[in-house]
């Protein structure tokens, strides 16, 4: 009787065992179908990665059944879309929220108009958009947390951009979009403080690059370039092999330098922009770059020419990969924009092994004399990735740090993450600040300290740069030398050019975008003799000429060939009339607003505000705001030949 009892028992067990097997088979199948699904689903954009260690379920992709959209809803769309192409926001946000268009409104709709305030440069318009939704419980898409990310990159608001993504990670993993867009950002805009709380740069791409399941070609682009600013060349290493692996791009190895073959000539073109940077960080650090920089140019020469493995017509992913749906003018557009940025590659390529040629220094020294120059020769305020609003900029204002402890703490601090300080400072000095990721002033002091800085001031009670001190060091005392100040500086090659033809003059880059101040800072570095009369500068044009600049130094600012808002803005007659006489302008960089504040940095008398465009659409505006900037300061600016007034008429002809 017990056996039948037990044996009853066993079998009762093995049923209970077999059922729950059976079910979590059945589990196991439906998950392994749904990653399935989304493999496929995802393969059509990006090329798959690292998996990341976080178990948080990711964003579904299934969308919820719904009924075809009205002929309405979709030409309110295709309107909005058009206005966010113009960049004409007040015309979207009031079309968006006029009463006729209440029942047909959704989050497409919603979707494009953060999209316009991005653009435009005006984020707080797509936050109250964003607010509006939730409000209303409308469905929010990835698409239109991404437009939201996209504002918060380009205005270079990089700490609730940081704080958007950790909340789009909750939901789910962000898609490879998503990745790109916070990517593109941290590449605009460095390492920042904010309340104690650090972000932008390398650090929020680190988080991201953690999280993300997925990555194509333009993403390990963005986050490489960005180790080898921050001169993180183990990292930098790693992820260029990883990234070679994953499109398999064959490698063979050569004394010389690499040699290269694949497929894929976009991936190709993002292997040569990750070398350059590589070759850029070793010869910074005064290494040997002479293997690095002979395989960027073989990379660059398989992008341009292809290779004898097949054809080119495969691509993965990122916006340039080559669609054969693309209309024609396009296509030869991307052909000539690609080739031209090969062109600069190889060209930058062979001037840094040309100048490591020249000079050859010792790491140790290179090293130290590197860390000098970041400290006297760079700074970094703030960063995004087109000019803002005037209404933002006048909020950034009230916000700026006055306090020139703090200002350079925060200077510091940017290059000590961002620009490679702390890798160089460790070269020759293995102090206790191998671990700090953030500088307090005790520590900033310490470095400058030790770097024998510390008796320079470099910004002084007010708030404003000692440039007049600054570049008085190595210079004859006693002379006065002309200040020079270009805006919107780009990559720097005017500026370098300039600082080498004119020794005897001293000149400010100032640019908005980190990635492109940086190389400028490089280019200056790895001329062949250090430039002593440059000084690079990340900011906002119009904050640092209000906040960083001392009042009636500078001898002349240049703004040379300015990027327009949009490339028709200034056919616009009515448009243009209602500026001059104190309308609203378009974010751009030569607003009324960066107009004056340039005006009251310039000597009196024999200050010069010279401007070079050959838009001249663009032109037109820019006459209007100088227009508008004459009528609300008409004592501050004047033609340049008083005794040829006829020459002021001509900013009343062109607009």
């Amino acid at each position: 009787g017990q056996e039948m009892v037990f044996a009853s028992m066993f079998e009762k067990s093995m049923e209970k065992r077999e059922k729950k097997k059976n079910q979590n088979c059945g589990k196991n199948n439906k998950r392994k179908t749904q990653e399935k699904s989304l493999k496929n689903e995802l393969s059509r954009d990006h090329v798959s990665g690292k998996p990341s260690a976080s178990k948080r379920p990711r964003i579904e992709k299934v969308r919820p059944e719904r009924s075809q959209p009205s002929r309405e809803a979709l030409q309110l769309s295709a309107r909005l879309k058009e206005l966010s192409s113009q960049k004409r926001l007040q015309q979207a946000v009031s079309l968006y929220q006029d009463k006729a268009n209440d029942k047909i409104r959704d989050s497409h709709h919603a979707c494009s108009v953060i999209d316009c305030a991005a653009r435009c440069g005006s984020i707080s318009t797509g936050e109250k958009v964003f607010a509006d939704m939730k409000k209303k419980n409308m469905p929010i898409t990835i698409e239109t947390y991404t437009a939201l990310l996209k504002g918060y990159a380009h205005s270079g608001m990089l700490h609730k951009g940081f704080r958007l993504f950790k909340q789009m990670c909750e939901i789910g993993n962000p898609n490879v979009r998503s990745l790109n867009t916070l990517l593109r950002g941290c590449l605009w805009t460095a390492a920042t403080l904010e309340n104690g709380s650090l972000a932008g740069g390398v650090v929020t791409s680190d988080f991201a690059w953690r999280r993300s399941r997925y990555q194509d070609s333009s993403s390990f682009e963005y986050y490489v370039t960005q180790l080898c600013q921050s001169l993180r060349l183990d990292d930098a290493r790693d992820e260029i092999e990883r990234f070679k692996q994953i499109m398999k791009i064959e490698t063979t190895r050569n004394k010389k330098g690499d040699i290269f073959k694949t497929e894929d000539r976009t991936s190709m073109e993002s292997l040569s922009v990750c070398l350059l940077a590589f070759t850029r960080a070793q010869a910074l650090l005064g290494l040997d770059a002479r293997h690095i920089g002979t395989s960027a140019l073989n990379a660059v020469d398989v992008a341009v020419c292809g290779n004898t493995k097949g054809t080119n017509e495969k691509a993965y992913g990122g916006k340039r990969s080559w669609k054969k749906d693309e209309s024609h003018q396009r296509v030869v557009s991307n052909t000539r924009y690609r080739e031209h940025r090969l062109n600069e590659i190889r060209d930058e390529v062979k001037a840094i092994l040309e100048a490591l040629r020249i000079r050859k220094p010792k790491p140790k020294q290179a090293a130290k004399n590197l860390c000098k120059q970041l400290l006297t020769r760079f700074f970094y305020f703030s960063g995004g990735g087109t000019t803002t609003s005037i209404n933002r900029d006048e909020k950034l204002r009230e916000k700026c740090v006055i306090n020139s402890k703090d200002i350079i703490t925060q200077l510091t601090t940017s290059n000590w993450v961002s620009f490679g300080l702390k890798s160089a400072f460790l070269k020759f000095d293995g102090s206790a600040l191998s671990r700090a990721e953030t500088l307090n002033w005790e520590q900033c002091k310490q470095i400058l300290k030790t770097l024998k800085l510390d008796d320079i001031s470099l910004v002084n009670e007010k708030g404003f740069v000692c440039f007049s001190k600054l570049f008085s060091v190595g210079h004859q005392k006693g002379v006065t030398r002309p200040l020079n100040i270009e805006l919107g500086s780009g990559f720097g090659d005017w500026a370098v050019y300039q600082a080498t033809c004119n020794p005897e003059q001293d000149y400010v880059a100032v640019e908005l975008r980190a990635d492109r101040i940086a190389q400028t800072f490089a280019r200056a570095m790895l001329s062949g003799k250090a430039l002593r009369n440059l000084c690079c500068v990340g900011a906002d044009c119009g904050l640092f000429l209000r906040e960083r600049v001392e009042k009636n130094t500078v001898s002349t600012v240049f703004v040379n060939h300015p990027e327009p808002p949009t490339q028709t803005f200034g056919s616009n007659e009515e448009a243009l009339s209602k500026i001059a006489q104190g309308g609203d302008e378009p974010a751009h960089i030569l607003n009324s607003s960066i107009i004056i504040a340039a005006a009251e940095c310039l000597a009196p008398i024999k200050g010069w505000l010279v401007i070079v465009t050959d838009n001249r659409m663009h032109a037109r505006l820019i006459c209007a705001s100088i227009k508008k900037a004459m009528t609300l300061e008409p004592s501050m600016i004047k033609p340049a030949c008083p005794s040829n007034p006829s020459k002021m008429k001509r900013v009343e002809v062109l607009w």
